[in-house]
C-alpha cells in the first residue's frame, strides 16, 4: 500500500510533464519529449547562471584551501531555494490536499499517508534544490581540485540536502497548518506568514550576494563567520571536500533533524488534516445579501476564490504588492539613480523612459492569475457549466480579476517612474499606455494558455497553481515578449522616435490582444463548455 501512495504521489508531482489533463491521458512521443526539453531549457538557462557563479568561486578558493567555503555558500543557497520554491505548497500538499479525507477513511495506516505526502514535498525541493546544487558539483569537477572522496561525497550531498529541505518546509507549513485549523479566516494571515518570510529571504539573500562579491577576496574573514553562525555548512562543505568523517556528522544532523520533524508530523496529521475548519458558528441577525448582477456576481466568486487561497495570492498575484514597493523606493531612490547613470553613462539619458519602461512591462508580467483559473474549478467546473450564464461570461470575470489587481499598481509604478524621470507629456501618456496593453494581453494570453492546457484532476491546489505548464509559459511568454520590445527598440531607435515606437508597441500589443481575445470569445468558450 505505501508503495501504491508514493507512486500516486510522484504522479500528482510530476504530471504536469506527461498528462494531459483536458484530453484525460498521457502525453505519447513527441509531445511528451516536447514538454522535457522545453521546462530543461528553462530551468536550464537559471542553472547556467549558478554555474557561472559557482566557476568563479570554486577554483580560487579551492586554491586558498578553502574549498569547503565554496560548498557551505552553495548549499546556503540551495537550501533557500529549495526552501522557498516548496515551502508554499507544503501546509496545503501535507495536511489540505482535496483527498486526505478520502484517503483516511479508507483502511490505509495514516503514517503511509504522511510518508507519501512527505516524499511528494522531497521530490519539490529537491528540484529546485538541484538548479543550484548540480552546477556547484559540475563546477567542482571541472576545476581540477576534485578528489576520489570529494567525488563521492559531493554527489551524495544533494540528496542529504535535500532531506534538510524537506524538514525545514515541514516545520515551517505544519506551523503555518496548525494556525489556519484554528481560524475562521485565515488567508490573509496565511498570506502575511509567506509575505514575513519571503522578505526575510530576500534580505539575506541580498546580503549573500554582497558576500559573494568579495569571498574569493576574503575567504578567511567570510570562512569563520560561516563557520561560527552555520557550522552545519561548514561541516558539509568539508565533507564534499574529501573528509569523510565532517559529512557523516552532517548526514547524521540531518537525520536526526529529519526524525524529529516525522514523529511531530506523525502526532498531528490526523488532528490538523481532519480539523473542521472555518465552520464557526456566525454571530449577529442574519443579513440579506446585497444584489448584484450577474457579471457582478460572477466576478465576487472570482474574487472570493481568490482572497480565500494564500497560494493562488502568492504565486499568482505577487507582482502588485511588489510593484506598489517599488514604486514607493523609485520615488525615494529614484533620483539618486538617475544622477548616477548621468554621470556614468550619459549616453543612456536619452533612452531613460525606454529603460524605464522594459522595467515597468516586466514588472507588470509577474502577474499571472488567469494562467491557472480555469484549473482551480478542479471537478467543480460542473458547477460554472450549470449557471445560467454564458461561458464567455464567466471567462471574462476570470480577466477582470487580473485587471482589477494587476492595472492600479501599474498605473502606480508607472505615475512613480514618471515623476522621477519627467519625460513630456506625450511620452509619459504613451509609457503608460504600452504599459496598460502589456496588462491586457498578459490577462487574455494567460487565459487562453490555460483553456489549452487545464488540469482539473488536482488534488492540491498548489499543482494547479504553481505545476500547471499554462503558468510557466504565460511567465516565460510575458517575459519573452518585453524582451522582444526591447530588442526591437535596440534596432529601431536609429530610425524611430521614442515616442513613435511607443505608438507601435502599443498598437501591436493591442492588436495581439483583439486576436487572442477573439480566440477566446469562438474557440475557447466551446473548450470551456466541453471541459
Amino acid at each position: 500500500m505505501l508503495t501504491t501512495l508514493i507512486k500516486k504521489q510522484i504522479y500528482e508531482v510530476f504530471s504536469w510533464v506527461y498528462r494531459d489533463n483536458r484530453k484525460g491521458e498521457n502525453r505519447k512521443g513527441g509531445a511528451f519529449f516536447g514538454f522535457i526539453l522545453l521546462y530543461v531549457f528553462l530551468f536550464g538557462w537559471l542553472g547556467f547562471i549558478f554555474f557561472i557563479m559557482a566557476d568563479g568561486m570554486c577554483a580560487p578558493l579551492a586554491a586558498s584551501g578553502y574549498g569547503w567555503l565554496f560548498f557551505a555558500i552553495m548549499g546556503l543557497i540551495a537550501m533557500t531555494f529549495g526552501v522557498i520554491g516548496s515551502v508554499f505548497n507544503t501546509a496545503t500538499a501535507l495536511y489540505r490536499a482535496k483527498d486526505n479525507d478520502l484517503l483516511l477513511s479508507m483502511p490505509i495506516k495514516p503514517r503511509y499517508i504522511l510518508i507519501a505526502r512527505l516524499v511528494g514535498v522531497l521530490l519539490s525541493g529537491a528540484f529546485y534544490e538541484l538548479v543550484v546544487m548540480l552546477p556547484a558539483v559540475i563546477a567542482y569537477f571541472v576545476s581540477g581540485y576534485a578528489t576520489p572522496m570529494g567525488i563521492v561525497w559531493s554527489l551524495a550531498a544533494p540528496l542529504v540536502l535535500a532531506l534538510l529541505i524537506t524538514a525545514l518546509t515541514c516545520i515551517i507549513g505544519w506551523f503555518v497548518a496548525l494556525i489556519m485549523s484554528r481560524l475562521k479566516n485565515s488567508s490573509f494571515l496565511t498570506m502575511v506568514i509567506y509575505l514575513l518570510f519571503f522578505g526575510a529571504y530576500l534580505y539575506f539573500y541580498n546580503k549573500a550576494n554582497q558576500a559573494i562579491e568579495n569571498v574569493v577576496a576574503n575567504p578567511v574573514y567570510y570562512g569563520k563567520g560561516m563557520k561560527s553562525i552555520l557550522y552545519p555548512f561548514y561541516m558539509m562543505g568539508r565533507g564534499m571536500m574529501g573528509e569523510s568523517l565532517p559529512m557523516l556528522i552532517f548526514i547524521a544532523t540531518v537525520l536526526m533533524l529529519c526524525a524529529a520533524v516525522y514523529l511531530v508530523l506523525s502526532h498531528s496529521f490526523i488532528k490538523i488534516a481532519t480539523t473542521n475548519r472555518g465552520n464557526v458558528k456566525p454571530r449577529g441577525k442574519a443579513r440579506a445579501g446585497a444584489q448584484r448582477s450577474v457579471n457582478g456576481a460572477l466576478f465576487a466568486k472570482e474574487l472570493g476564490r481568490f482572497l480565500s487561497s494564500p497560494v493562488y495570492m502568492m504565486n499568482s498575484g505577487l507582482g502588485s504588492l511588489f510593484m506598489v514597493l517599488i514604486a514607493v523606493l523609485a520615488l525615494f531612490k529614484g533620483g539618486d539613480l538617475i544622477e548616477a547613470v548621468a554621470v556614468g553613462a550619459p549616453f543612456l539619458t536619452k533612452h531613460l523612459p525606454a529603460i524605464a519602461l522594459c522595467g515597468l512591462c516586466f514588472s507588470a508580467t509577474t502577474n499571472v492569475i488567469t494562467a491557472p483559473s480555469v484549473s482551480l474549478e478542479g471537478s467543480g467546473i460542473w458547477i460554472a457549466h450549470s449557471l445560467p450564464v454564458s461561458a464567455l461570461q464567466v471567462l471574462r470575470a476570470k480577466i477582470k480579476l487580473h485587471l482589477v489587481f494587476t492595472l492600479p499598481p501599474v498605473l502606480l509604478l508607472g505615475a512613480a517612474v514618471i515623476a522621477v524621470i519627467k519625460p513630456d507629456a506625450l511620452t509619459a501618456v504613451l509609457m503608460l499606455a504600452v504599459a496598460v496593453s502589456t496588462v491586457l494581453f498578459t490577462a487574455v494570453m494567460g487565459l487562453a494558455l490555460n483553456l489549452k492546457m487545464p488540469n482539473l484532476n488536482w488534488t492540491s491546489e498548489t499543482v494547479a497553481v504553481k505545476q500547471g505548464f499554462a503558468v510557466m509559459l504565460s511567465i516565460f511568454g510575458g517575459w519573452g515578449v518585453v524582451i522582444a520590445l526591447s530588442f526591437a527598440y535596440y534596432f529601431a531607435c536609429q530610425y524611430l522616435s521614442p515616442t513613435l515606437f511607443f505608438c507601435l508597441a502599443t498598437a501591436l500589443l493591442l492588436l495581439g490582444t483583439a486576436l487572442v481575445y477573439g480566440w477566446i470569445k469562438k474557440r475557447g468558450t466551446a473548450i470551456f463548455e466541453s471541459l
